[in-house]
């Protein structure tokens, strides 16, 4: 494994040589049984970043000031993955994952706003990137909806959640962390923290989108509890943008038929 200096030095040459691609992971609405929006992810082509778990090299982007790059890279491929979808008669919404440090960077984030207004582009943010600069990143968050983007909070339950936090962010989704929803079928405390958070969220007025929805048993669980939305490899793994209309012209025969989500097509593992 490449050491930190190793990998900074890669993350800036992926970025100069434009080696980097965008996939993307459905969402199922569950009662309107079609997908709505999409999740993008970024992956790195280059053969030193291949292999590093994504996480840690959004950490070095951050360290070495290289998150800004990435993001806006990821922005201009997925404007122009969108206008390719439309093109094909789809037109989900797409959301990006946004750094903390990010979050707390007003010039940056007023810019994003103007790039992002009116594209059909979502922004996720995790609970812990407003611990960063509190006042200044639900500021900046403030901004991101008033420009109509709509908000999602990611990985909710993974960190130090706070209610005072989750009512002063103007979020219009709440997703709930993978961990939960991976002992959902054989813990007993676990369904009570799910259920009560999507009450919780329902009750100021956002939607709930269960992460890492792996089985039918779990999906018919989420459902019951009133869950909206499902992510997960039951539902379609990550994919490119010319599997991703494929995979969506093949799904759209179940759209409002109540057609069991296992029945769906799912990609290839190679794709993601």
């Amino acid at each position: 494994m490449p050491d930190e200096f190793e990998l900074a030095r890669a993350i800036y040459r992926a970025i100069e040589q434009d080696e980097l691609r965008s996939i993307y992971q459905p969402k199922l609405h569950c009662r309107q049984e079609r997908i709505n929006a999409v999740e993008a992810l970024t992956r790195f082509s280059l053969a030193e970043l291949a292999d590093v778990p994504v996480d840690r090299v959004f950490l070095i982007a951050e360290r070495i000031g290289a998150v800004e790059a990435l993001t806006d890279w990821l922005v201009e491929r997925i404007l122009a993955d969108r206008v390719l979808l439309a093109s094909d008669g789809f037109s989900p919404t797409i959301d990006i994952n946004l750094s903390g440090r990010l979050l707390s960077h007003r010039t940056y984030i007023d810019r994003l706003a103007v790039r992002l207004e009116g594209r059909g582009v979502g922004v996720e943010i995790t609970e812990t990137a407003v611990l960063f600069d509190p006042e200044e990143a639900i500021r900046n968050v403030n901004l991101l909806a008033e420009a109509g983007i709509r908000i999602a909070i990611d990985d909710y339950g993974s960190g130090f959640s706070s209610l005072a936090y989750l009512k002063d962010l103007p979020a219009h989704e709440l997703k709930i962390d993978r961990m939960f929803i991976k002992a959902l079928t054989t813990s007993h405390r676990d369904p009570l923290l799910v259920r009560s958070t999507i009450d919780l969220a329902h009750a100021l007025d956002m939607e709930v989108t269960a992460e890492g929805v792996d089985d039918p048993l779990s999906l018919s669980l989420l459902r019951v509890m009133g869950c909206d939305q499902v992510q997960g490899f039951l539902i379609a793994r990550p994919m490119e943008c010319a599997a991703l209309s494929a995979w969506l012209a093949d799904t759209r025969n179940f759209v409002g038929k109540g057609a069991a989500i296992v029945d769906l097509p799912v990609p290839d593992a190679k794709q993601a």
